[in-house]
């Protein structure tokens, strides 16, 4: 997986397969879907820094009801 050796798991009722790094840590490098609502998703910043910003006008949860 672009470049990465890794090893498939596959489910076969959904159609997908999960690839796992077969050197190094064991991380999800993958995970493919075959068929007409398929896609792939790939996991290739592994211990790389985040910087997160909190969005505008967020929903303070303590005042919603149930």
């Amino acid at each position: 997986i672009n470049g990465q050796p890794a090893v498939g798991v596959s489910d076969s009722n959904r159609q997908g397969t999960l690839y796992v790094a077969t050197t190094g840590p064991a991380y999800p490098v993958a995970i493919v879907k075959a068929g007409a609502n398929g896609g792939k998703i790939t996991f290739d910043k592994w211990n790389q820094p985040v910087t997160l910003k909190a969005p505008a006008g967020p929903v303070d949860l303590t005042n919603l009801q149930g």
